[in-house]
């Protein structure tokens, strides 16, 4: 997550849409005094390795946090932390806490969305890495099946709504279509009057997804409920001119 003041912007990051290499590219335009919230230590050092803009200003603590969450944050509690402060996948509605109207209204916020099949099978095959699901190839019939009936699921699918939403509506200015993402980051770039060269994201990969056509292998009753459950998702890619 991101709040830059020089360029007046918001980016909320979604989780499995490229969020960290997005995010990793716009910290070329970020300076200190901005919010950036940190990434993994591998890519960190990746991001220290081009000289861009270190983690900095996400440890200033929302304005309804209690008295007994501030001492743990001063003492450095992970959990207290993400809860207190920003994070990677804070809310809109933290992070509009966090700034205070005046930032918040007048920035321009956006996020990516993915396709939801495609966001779907990524998260399958990064929890399949996690599990230790060294069948879900082979045997992708049974895990997925496994997987799309399990609380995995129902988290991803909680994820979303509560980064872009404040009250149930929409609260970005605009949605970055994650399968044209150089172009439209470009396009946003563009919005913004941010002089670039071409836009060349870095890869984060922390779970490699195997080649094949894994969309052609779900039932139908599995494509239906993924399409029902991020109907939201759905129809703001379409109205993007995502072909969903």
């Amino acid at each position: 997550m991101i709040v830059n003041h020089k360029h007046k912007f918001i980016f909320l990051k979604v989780s499995k849409a490229a969020g960290s290499s997005v995010e990793a590219f716009l910290r070329q335009f970020c300076q200190a005094g901005d919010i950036v919230t940190p990434l993994s230590r591998q890519e960190e050092r990746t991001i220290r390795s081009l000289g861009f803009c270190p983690p900095t200003g996400y440890k200033k603590i929302l304005r309804s946090a209690s008295a007994m969450d501030r001492i743990k944050v001063a003492l450095g509690q992970k959990r207290a932390i993400k809860k207190c402060c920003v994070y990677a996948h804070s809310s809109a509605a933290d992070v509009k806490e966090y700034v205070g109207d005046d930032i918040w209204n007048s920035y321009f916020k956006f996020c990516i969305l993915r396709h939801p099949i495609d966001r779907v099978l990524s998260q399958y095959f990064w929890i399949s890495a996690r599990k230790g699901w060294e069948d879900s190839v082979s045997n992708f019939d049974n895990r997925f099946d496994e997987f799309h009936t399990s609380k995995y699921f129902e988290t991803l699918k909680n994820k979303n709504y509560g980064i872009i939403t404040i009250d149930d509506k929409i609260a970005v200015d605009h949605i970055v279509n994650f399968h044209s993402l150089e172009k439209s980051i470009s396009h946003v770039l563009e919005h913004l009057n941010i002089s670039h060269d071409k836009v060349e994201l870095p890869r984060f990969k922390s779970v490699q997804r195997p080649r094949g056509e894994f969309q052609n292998r779900l039932t139908a009753k599995q494509r239906n409920r993924i399409m029902q459950t991020f109907e939201l998702d759905a129809s703001l890619l379409a109205s993007s001119g995502a072909i969903v």
